[in-house]
């Protein structure tokens, strides 16, 4: 069986408060709000039965976030489905 490699999709520029939810599952920073507000965006981002695998750069900068459209300190996201 041949594995076929991950298809680069998107780049976003995420704020950097999202990150614990989107890479690793972990809402515990965020308000109840944020969460809702997370989920609804990649809920319409995301195709219906895609796995996603995420390349984050190692600097932020001052840039509109994918997200929430408002000026915050991003990271660039490289977007890969597997």
């Amino acid at each position: 069986m041949k594995i076929m490699p991950p298809i680069y999709v998107d780049t976003l520029q995420i704020a950097a408060h999202w990150m614990p939810a989107l890479i690793n599952g972990d809402y515990s920073g965020l308000s109840d709000q944020d969460e809702s507000n997370l989920d609804c965006w990649f809920d319409e981002y995301k195709d219906s039965g895609a796995f996603y695998t995420f390349n984050v750069s190692e600097n932020t900068d001052l840039a509109i976030d994918t997200v929430t459209c408002l000026l915050a300190d991003c990271y660039t996201v490289q977007v890969f489905e597997v």
